[in-house]
């Protein structure tokens, strides 16, 4: 399986985006390959070698868009608070 993550794809994946999806994608996609290689080692195989399948396909975008997310947030000024998001600045 061929992984392309758009910005649709992250979108859709990320509930919580705002107007300002754009920049937040752009800042997020260096993480990418870093949770790419985070869910080859938690299930030992490589996104390749995964069935090419649309169920597959979206789980694996979204695992990749939310953990790539999660990566980044310390590098966007985000702190997790019990009531959500909160911007440091």
């Amino acid at each position: 399986m061929e992984l392309n993550i758009t910005e649709t794809i992250f979108k859709n994946a990320i509930g919580t985006l705002t107007s300002q999806a754009t920049e937040l994608y752009n800042r997020v996609t260096p993480f990418f390959d870093n949770a790419k290689s985070q869910l080859e080692k938690s299930v030992c195989f490589k996104i390749a070698d995964m069935p090419s399948n649309d169920y597959v396909t979206k789980c694996v975008s979204n695992y990749v868009c939310l953990m790539a997310y999660y990566l980044a947030i310390p590098s966007l000024d985000l702190i997790w608070t019990n009531t959500g998001f909160g911007i440091v600045s």
